[in-house]
């Protein structure tokens, strides 16, 4: 048994999909909260549903850059928690939260690692780039998250097929069925490497 907290930006599909996990007992966790940047997106409202605390950090909320970075450890410092999950979370992370979290923090990408990260790749800029490199397999990497984006040691991986006739949307929805798939069980196997 472990805890995690969450942070997000979107619709939070890889979140509610982890918390499904959680009440089907495949993963033996407790979600502890839920940081977002965008307090109106659709992982806020999952959380609410599921009586999970939500934070919200932002520039808006916190213009000053050194309270923007001490506002995510106030809420770590605030529960017990082992891993931090990003799910679809858009913006960089704190080195503050690096040093307190070091191979603790984990991100899900939707690609095929090294292939198709670092800066400028998220979303369908993804999805887009593997059609113009007419690859045949795509697919989601689940890496620890350091300074570089999509740079972390790669936890896991899942392949998808690429058809002739995908668009970047089309593409997009399949790859995201497998990351659901992928996230929890590696989040569960590196718990599991590390004693929990």
């Amino acid at each position: 048994m472990f805890n995690f907290g969450v942070m997000a930006s979107g619709a939070g599909s890889n979140f509610e999909a982890l918390l499904k996990q959680i009440q089907k007992k495949r993963l033996q966790a407790a979600c502890c909260f839920l940081i977002v940047n965008n307090k109106n997106c659709g992982a806020a409202q999952i959380a609410q549903k599921n009586k999970i605390p939500v934070y919200h950090i932002s520039a808006l909320t916190h213009p000053n850059p050194k309270e923007y970075e001490e506002a995510f450890l106030t809420v770590i410092e605030q529960y017990p928690i082992d891993f931090l999950v990003l799910a679809g979370y858009m913006k960089k992370v704190s080195s503050l939260l690096l040093e307190r979290l070091k191979n603790r923090i984990l991100n899900i990408h939707p690609s095929l690692l090294p292939d198709f990260g670092g800066k400028g790749f998220y979303g369908l800029r993804v999805h887009e780039a593997v059609l113009k490199a007419h690859r045949s397999w795509t697919g989601a990497t689940v890496h620890l998250v350091n300074s570089k984006y999509d740079e972390g040691r790669i936890l896991g991986q899942s392949m998808v097929p690429v058809f002739k006739n995908d668009t970047a949307e089309v593409l997009a929805e399949r790859v995201l069925k497998s990351e659901h798939k992928l996230y929890w069980k590696t989040l569960r196997d590196y718990a599991s490497s590390l004693g929990y």
